[in-house]
């Protein structure tokens, strides 16, 4: 009993970290846009939003899915903890071989595209920033593989570590830039200094160096390449699906209404990325449900996610609306053009909160070995995404964008549930089936 409440504890206590981690990481990223709206414009928060949004997008055919597989092979090896180890050792050399190939192309087609980017969001100073944070995209396919690793073996709390020094590097180089009354084009440069920072605490907190050169495979880079083909376009699209909003409003309205909406998309993002620690962490658990043909326990463990997600989801949205609204007031004023990110804020909070206790299950399709399924969910929500955010924004303005937005994440939710029911008899509503 003694060992079952010290485990219970640490897994309190490793959840606890992540939490504050990502808590700093949220904190970091609307601090980051307070300066530049601060130090620069409007105008200059909303180039820096757009380069971002690409950037997010890019970095995922960068790291083109390698990394789950890395997490995958962990998977595969059984709940023996000797044996994921070997296991996610033995894969990671070629991991890295993979990502560094598709890292590179990755950061020369992005350089190559620059300028048409630039002119696709009739935003000269685009060009230049998407050039420069290019170069951050081998890094951070590295850093996914690696934090992939610390994540299949369990170790959380390096994972909450290396979130929280991206976040402090991000934000130090953005100040820095801004001190130093650097040209606003030299901002996405951060993004380069923090997955370096990343890159060096990652290969420090390994317990020891991964394999040789020479323990790099063929076959194994083959595996690689094939489970991240399945899953590239999922993943791709689930970034994507999340900065539509921001994408769509660069090309139809201007810099500035980005850079005004861009405060409510950070916070909303920082609120799917807390859902998307309860996805981790329930990683393993989901695993062992999924290898029982009958499902036993799922219910269970849907019921039990349910009781508190929705819950703590909807008490979250509420402070962060609140401290948005006091945050911008006291920064801005309140006749500032940034006050409108609050009722934004609201409605993309209303979408997320509804789905909460859902889309924490939505790597169902990755742990049950069919990535090609949470490509699809992707897909159709993407999908929606898009047509609604272009046919909304011209007649509402930034507030279509955020009905879109909320209609497109209620229906990832309902997606989810039934393409898990259909096509792998699992059942994600808190109800006991036979």
């Amino acid at each position: 009993m003694t060992g079952e409440v010290a485990q219970g504890r640490g897994v309190a206590t490793t959840a606890a970290l992540n939490y504050a981690a990502l808590a700093f990481a949220a904190g970091a990223a609307l601090a980051a846009n307070a300066i530049i709206a601060w130090f620069y414009s409007v105008e200059a928060l909303g180039v820096f939003n757009q380069v971002y949004a690409v950037y997010v997008v890019a970095s995922q055919f960068a790291a083109s899915g390698i990394h789950l597989g890395v997490l995958a092979v962990s998977n595969a090896s059984q709940t023996d903890a000797a044996r994921r180890e070997a296991g996610t050792e033995e894969v990671l050399p070629s991991a890295i071989a993979a990502v560094a190939l598709t890292g590179g192309a990755t950061m020369l087609l992005l350089i190559a595209a620059a300028e048409w980017a630039s002119q696709l969001l009739e935003s000269p100073q685009v060009a230049a920033g998407l050039r420069t944070v290019a170069i951050a995209l081998p890094l951070f396919a590295a850093n996914k593989c690696f934090q992939a690793r610390f994540t299949a073996l369990g170790q959380m709390r390096t994972v909450a570590g290396l979130q929280t020094i991206r976040a402090v590097a991000l934000l130090a180089a953005i100040f820095g830039c801004a001190v130093l009354d650097f040209e606003s084009t030299l901002l996405p440069a951060a993004f380069v200094v923090a997955e370096v920072a990343v890159l060096t605490a990652a290969l420090l907190a390994l317990e020891r160096i991964i394999g040789p050169l020479g323990s790099i495979s063929q076959d194994r880079l083959a595996k690689l390449f094939r489970f991240g083909a399945g899953s590239l376009v999922g993943s791709a699209l689930q970034e994507l699906n999340v900065r539509i909003d921001i994408l769509v409003i660069g090309l139809l309205l201007d810099d500035a209404a980005v850079g005004i909406y861009s405060f409510a998309g950070l916070v909303a993002e920082g609120m799917l990325s807390a859902l998307a620690v309860i996805r981790n962490m329930l990683v393993p658990r989901l695993s062992a449900v999924l290898k029982d043909p009958a499902r036993t326990g799922l219910a269970g463990l849907v019921a039990n996610v349910w009781s508190w997600t929705y819950p703590g989801a909807a008490l979250a949205g509420l402070a962060a609306l609140l401290s948005l609204w006091v945050g911008l007031r006291a920064l801005y004023g309140s006749d500032s053009v940034y006050r409108d990110s609050v009722p934004l804020l609201a409605i993309l909070l209303a979408g997320i909160v509804l789905v909460a206790g859902i889309i924490v299950f939505d790597f169902v399709f990755v742990v049950g070995d069919r990535p090609g399924l949470h490509s699809l969910m992707i897909a159709i929500s993407a999908s929606l995404n898009v047509a609604l955010n272009f046919a909304l924004i011209p007649l509402l303005g930034l507030a279509g964008a955020a009905i879109a937005t909320a209609i497109a994440t209620v229906a990832l939710g309902m997606t989810i549930v039934a393409l898990a029911w259909f096509a792998l008899g699992a059942c994600l509503l808190p109800v006991r089936t036979r």
